[in-house]
This record gives C-alpha cells, structure tokens and sequence, in this order.
C-alpha cells in the first residue's frame, strides 16, 4: 500500500480545512460594506475614539478595536480573508477543545471537525449577521474564537500533569483579560464555568490551583471592564419600555417568553446533541462531565439574558458555541467501537450535509448579487451629494430565496444614516425596499415595493 494511514488521514484533514476556508472565503468576498461598518471605520482605533465609544456606547472593547481595525485596512480582500479566517479558527478551536489528555486523539476527526462546521451553519440564528457582516462577526464570531481558545488553554493548564513557563502564564492571563471583555453574555457565562471548574476540580498531585485562579480572576476583570462601562448604562435609555417592568415582570416574559423561543432557535443544534448522546457512544465519566458542563453554561447563557433587555437572534451565538463545545466532547470521546453511535453519527452527517448544501447554494446565488447593488447604492448616494440633495434615498439589498430567511440575510437596517458622516454629506439618508434585484438607480426605483 503506497499511502500509509496516518498521511493520508492528515490528507484527508487538510483537505476538509481547505475546502471550508475556500467555501467561506466566497461568500466573505461578495459582502460590501453596509450598516454599522460606516460607524465602526470612522469610529477608528485611535486611544481617543476607543475611550469615547467605551463611555458612550459599549464596553465590548475586543469586538469594538476588531471591527475598527479591519474596516480601516480599506481592503474587501483582506477583510474577508481574515473574517474567513475567524471563522475557521472557531470551528478549528472548538474540535481542539476537548482533545487534550487521554482525549487528545479522538475516533473520526475530519467527521468532527465537518459536524460541527454544518451544526454550526444551520444551527446559527442569525448567520449572515453574525459571521459574513464584519461589525456583527467581530462582535459574535471573533469574540467566540476568543472564548473558545482560552476556554481550550484553560482546561489544559487544569491538567494536573500540566506544568506553565512563566511567561505562558502570562500569556494565558492576558488572554484571560481579554476574553473577559469580548460579550456580555458569554462572558458572564464563561466567568461563571471557569470560576466553578476551578472550586470543584479535585486536588490532585502536580495540580496548579492557583495558576486557575490567577486565570479566573483576569477573567473576571475583564468581565467588570465590559459591564461596568458607562456606555452601557447610558445606552439603557432607549430601552424605556423593558426599564419600566418591574423585575417579576421581566422575569416572567423571559422566562415564559424569550427563553422558549431562544431554544426552538437553536434546535438543530440540540437535535444533534440529542442524537449523538442517544446513541449509546460510551463515554467515560470525565467526557461525561464536560459534556453536561458545556450543557449547563448553554442554558446559563440563556438565564443571563433575564438582566438584557433585549435578545435578538444575534445574541444567540454565544449559547450555540457551548452547545458545539459539548457536541465537540462528545465526538471526540466516542468508542469507535459502538455501532450505535458509529450510525448515529453517519446519519447526522448525511442529514446535515444535505441540508448544508442547499442552504449554501441559496446563501451563493443571493450573495453574488450584493456588490453590484452596493454599488448602486454608492452611485446614489455620490449623485445626490453632487446635486446638493437634503435627502437621500438609497435601496435596501435585495435578495432571492433562503432555506432559512430570517437567519441567512445580512443585517439591513431601514435607516441608514450612519452612512452620512462616511460619505461626508449632512444630507439624510434612508433606504426603501424593493422587489426585485437591480443593476442600476433606475431599476431601484423601478422595483420599489409599495409601501
């Protein structure tokens, strides 16, 4: 045989990353710049602009210098190289994070590491929003992979074989910091798994307990630095109507409300889950206990929303990153031996990759679409400018079919008055829907939808 096993899996593997990156690479490559990136890119990564949105709008420090920092290459290509990047880099981390110890060669690898980047796919409440527009991507993909590396060096520090340089503690502590400032939700989430991992992992010889601790309290600093910005605080007025429940009241529409909805959001996810766990795959008590663990912190991320005023499906992808970190656990620790789960998990890959295809080519045959009518829009909006208009009406982007509409199309708001400021003109601008696809201003205005 001229191909030994261990080459032509490793073949195999880069073969799969290859094609995933390329796939992704595409759809980056046909987004344009809209919504909240005029706001980010003019927000800059200046010490004084930072400072300023920390204090006015939001203390998602990590989301908010990644946003700013890439629109400011001026480079599509660039951007959507690196924001396919972070998309890889999560699915990578996530099939990484339970392979350390005993676990480090899990049975199938290719199998995980494509499960998990289809659950992903279709499981994802908002995936134009959250991955393919660049403001949304660094505030739900980036800061996941954050979260997901740190999450990953955390539980091989925790090794009690395990034994830190100096400065791979500091590197870790700075890690540590910085995924304490990437999301609310998850941060909360993460401070709160982390802090119990650390309380109840029995002493055992060679365990560095106090390195643990040194990361959770990073961490937990981190997370102060994110809620106690006074942005946050003072973005609370426009949420007037949530304020103004009391806290019974709040708590009953979450709990009764949001939190139901949440998870039906999020059910391929759980379908997947449920399966694999269903089908008897014989994990030892150790996988057992990091696959409830990651369980767990899904739900929890879903009880911390009780304090936010709002949950849009966005805000979802937190929740669905735990999800695939216990999915990620219970593939890597499957007997390869059982035939249940052997079966259980060629269906699910069948299932998903059927589903992932279609889904794809719906998102490729809409997506292509859209710089030509970024360009229309941009073509507008220098017209008006030119003429000296007050008023700017530009058209929303119009796509064609999704498998899920509410999830595959990028965030459009109906007011696109940040982008004012970017093209350098006091005249307000606001966008109309259309009905069909259009190539020039004149087939805009030709398919505009009635009101």
């Amino acid at each position: 045989m001229s191909l030994q096993y261990p080459l032509g899996r490793a073949g195999l593997a880069l073969l799969a990353v290859v094609a995933v990156f390329i796939l992704i690479l595409r759809i980056n490559l046909w987004v344009p710049m809209h919504g909240d990136d005029y706001f980010y890119y003019l927000k800059g990564i200046s010490l004084q602009g930072t400072l300023a949105h920390y204090e006015n709008w939001s203390g998602r420090v990590v989301a908010d210098f990644i946003s700013s920092a890439i629109l400011r290459l001026q480079n599509p290509l660039i951007s959507a190289f690196l924001n396919s990047l972070a998309f890889l880099g999560l699915i990578g981390a996530l099939w990484w994070l339970p392979r350390f110890g005993s676990r480090a060669r899990g049975p199938y690898p290719v199998t995980a590491f494509l499960l998990l980047f289809a659950t992903y796919w279709l499981a994802n409440a908002a995936l134009g929003e959250t991955t393919f527009g660049l403001v949304g991507s660094a505030n739900y993909l980036w800061t996941n992979l954050v979260q997901a590396v740190f999450l990953a060096l955390f539980l091989r520090a925790a090794e009690p074989a395990s034994h830190t340089s100096a400065w791979r503690t500091a590197a870790l502590t700075a890690l540590a910091l910085a995924a304490g400032c990437t999301n609310e939700n998850t941060s909360v989430t993460t401070l709160v798994l982390i802090g119990a991992y650390a309380w109840t992992t029995p002493k055992e010889p060679g365990f560095e307990r106090g390195k643990l601790w040194l990361y959770v309290a990073a961490f937990a600093v981190g997370t102060l630095i994110l809620l106690l910005s006074p942005g946050n605080a003072k973005r609370m007025v426009h949420y007037a109507e949530w304020t103004s429940l009391s806290l019974g009241e709040q708590l009953h529409w979450h709990f009764t409300h949001r939190f139901p909805t949440a998870l039906a959001r999020l059910w391929p996810a759980l379908a997947v889950l449920l399966l694999l766990t269903a089908a008897r795959p014989r994990l030892d008590h150790v996988s057992k206990r990091y696959v409830g663990l990651f369980l767990i912190a899904a739900l929890v991320s879903l009880v911390a929303f009780a304090a936010s005023p709002g949950m849009p499906r966005r805000s979802l992808n937190g929740t669905l990153m735990y999800l695939l970190a216990s999915i990620s656990f219970v593939l890597a620790a499957s007997d390869a031996s059982s035939a249940p789960a052997r079966w259980a998990r060629g269906t699910i890959m069948a299932a998903l990759a059927a589903c992932f295809a279609v889904s794809y080519t719906l998102i490729a045959l809409s997506y292509r679409h859209l710089p030509a009518q970024a360009a229309v829009r941009d073509e507008i909006i220098r017209t008006g400018i030119a003429r000296g208009d007050t008023a700017i009406e530009i058209p929303v982007f119009h796509y064609g079919r999704f498998l899920r509409p509410s999830s595959d199309q990028l965030d459009s708001p109906a007011h696109d008055g940040r982008a004012a400021q970017y093209f350098g003109t006091g005249a307000r601008i606001t966008s109309y829907h259309v009905t069909k696809n259009y190539v020039s201003a004149e087939e805009a205005r030709r398919w505009r939808a009635a009101k």
